[in-house]
């Protein structure tokens, strides 16, 4: 059986992820060994609602979160033929392939999400539209910003569910038109910044430096990154660009198809990734590692 893993990104937390793997003590101890990275009691972070909101402690909780569920995970699963992770999952991703170091892809992802925070104005944030197409939600984005608004799609969640990022006013501009164009819900996505977008390239820029100096290996398997859907010899330039531009998971899904992948595994808290996948297609099973007996079953 050919199989996948891909790991969440920030919107999967919340403060009792850990305690849901409380029978692995493989989860538990990747967190320590991330907050040691960063000399931070990640334990205790993840477990106080506001501070495991915050970009900056988010991002280096997901990774340890995504890291240890593989790691508890893969002793009893065939070796993945390609690994993807949803934003910030692809460094998790990138740790379980062997392709840099678990300390270092911790460090980088606090300074990742400082460095997010620092571009990222409180008068910001991102929006799911659900139910209509991504050509639709694209046009919406062109003619807001046609208006003077800034708003762009950043995550091709499925055909049905795209998310946009930008300031608040150009985010209810385009959430009106998508009504208009028959979108059914919108969702508020629990980021405290506008990933994805130029309005981090400040961001984007002020990684080069940190990204360049890690030590890069050719991950094993391969990682099919965000925003090209394909492998990267240059996966620290790839990473930088990440910043800005879109997530596309629908095309991530299919490129996973077109490999011969039989089935895929969500490597973190929850079952976000899980639920897109059903609805990009049904037909390649997806199997969540949301807790202790998800694991437990495998």
């Amino acid at each position: 059986m050919a199989i996948a893993f891909v790991f969440p990104g920030q919107g999967s937390q919340s403060v009792a992820m850990l305690a849901a793997y409380a029978e692995h003590p493989a989860v538990a101890a990747a967190v320590e060994e991330a907050g040691d990275a960063i000399d931070v009691d990640l334990a205790a972070l993840i477990q106080n609602e506001e501070a495991v909101r915050q970009t900056e402690n988010t991002q280096p909780a997901m990774l340890a979160m995504g890291v240890g569920v593989f790691r508890a995970a893969a002793p009893y699963l065939p070796v993945a033929v390609a690994m993807a992770g949803h934003s910030l999952g692809e460094y998790a991703a990138l740790v379980c392939a062997g392709a840099v170091d678990f300390a270092v892809a911790t460090r980088l992802v606090r300074r990742r999400g400082i460095a997010m925070q620092q571009a990222a104005s409180d008068d910001a944030g991102m929006i799911a539209i659900i139910g209509i197409g991504v050509d639709i939600v694209d046009n919406c984005c062109d003619e807001t910003r046609q208006d003077g608004g800034q708003v762009w799609a950043v995550n091709y969640n499925s055909p049905q569910q795209t998310v946009i990022a930008g300031d608040k006013k150009s985010l209810d501009d385009c959430c009106r038109r998508a009504k208009a164009q028959g979108a059914k819900r919108f969702v508020e996505v629990p980021m405290s910044v506008p990933s994805h977008c130029p309005l981090l390239a400040p961001a984007a820029a002020s990684m080069t430096e940190a990204l360049s100096a890690a030590n890069w290996s050719q991950p094993s398997p391969p990682v099919i990154h965000n925003a090209t859907v394909q492998e990267e010899k240059d996966i620290a330039s790839a990473l930088q660009t990440q910043l800005t531009q879109p997530v596309r998971w629908t095309e991530t899904i299919n490129c996973f198809a077109a490999r011969g992948i039989s089935r895929i595994y969500e490597c973190g808290p929850g079952r976000v990734l899980s639920g897109l996948g059903k609805r990009i297609n049904a037909d390649l099973p997806h199997v969540p590692l949301a807790s202790s007996s998800d694991i437990g079953a495998l």
